[in-house]
């Protein structure tokens, strides 16, 4: 097993949902930034992933960064999560921590 740090672009959600109004909940588009392991036996795929037009993201962060979706088997169902660099840039990182 191989774990690779990632950079993961999540959807923030508030800790507590109850001072928000349906809507507000339901057209979240705020995202945030964590560290995040990957084993690298267990992506499933990966490709080029375009941010919504009206996500918000750290203010700090380029305009300009391309992601990519992957997709990790996790048993029965896969999961998919959103890294920063592109499908390229990934796989080269997780082949350089191959060895």
């Amino acid at each position: 097993m191989k774990m690779v740090k990632v950079i993961e672009a999540f959807l923030f959600r508030p800790k507590s949902a109850t001072t928000l109004s349906r809507r507000e909940i339901s057209e979240n588009n705020r995202y945030s930034l964590r560290e995040t392991y990957i084993n690298t036996d267990k992506i499933v795929s990966m490709k080029g992933w375009k941010k919504p037009q009206e996500a918000v993201f750290p203010e700090d962060l380029d305009d300009r960064q391309i992601f990519s979706y992957l997709e990790i088997e996790t048993g029965m169902h896969n999961r998919g999560i959103v890294v920063i660099g592109s499908p390229e840039d990934v796989l080269k990182k997780f082949y350089e921590n191959k060895n």
